[in-house]
């Protein structure tokens, strides 16, 4: 009895723990290119907001920050970047669905890597290498 009583407890457990994952449902990863000082200055300013969440570090001109934003933040935010003329591109329109994918290949039991390298129809392969 008391057996069966751990295994429940440890099953609500592991079961509380991955309900209360955050979820990125159609947040978007988008693309920013500063191309002036002042487009630059904006940018920097724009991280102090929680619901601009910065990927990598913003260096300086022409180069690409990639910034994850909500589906409601997105709207006003890319209103503000074709005013102010910031080159944006979306990079992944669900953000959410990349993590599930990157869950799933961690958590199945073989890899397919070997079966996509070999089916690769795009790649010449010699004799030897087909064997």
């Amino acid at each position: 009895m008391s057996f069966f009583l751990v295994f429940v407890l440890l099953t609500i457990t592991f079961y509380d723990v991955n309900s209360s994952k955050l979820r990125f449902d159609n947040h978007k990863l988008i693309g920013l290119r500063p191309e002036n000082f002042q487009q630059l200055k904006f940018l920097n300013q724009l991280q102090s907001n929680p619901d601009f969440d910065v990927w990598n570090s913003i260096r300086g001109l022409d180069e690409e920050i990639d910034v994850r934003l909500s589906p409601e933040s997105y709207d006003e935010y890319k209103k503000i970047f074709d005013l102010l003329g910031i080159v944006h591109r979306v990079k992944n329109e669900d953000i959410q669905s990349a993590i599930d994918y990157e869950s799933w290949q961690k958590n199945f039991p073989f890899s397919f890597k070997k079966f996509i390298t070999i089916t690769n129809n795009s790649k010449y392969l010699n004799y030897q290498q087909v064997e």
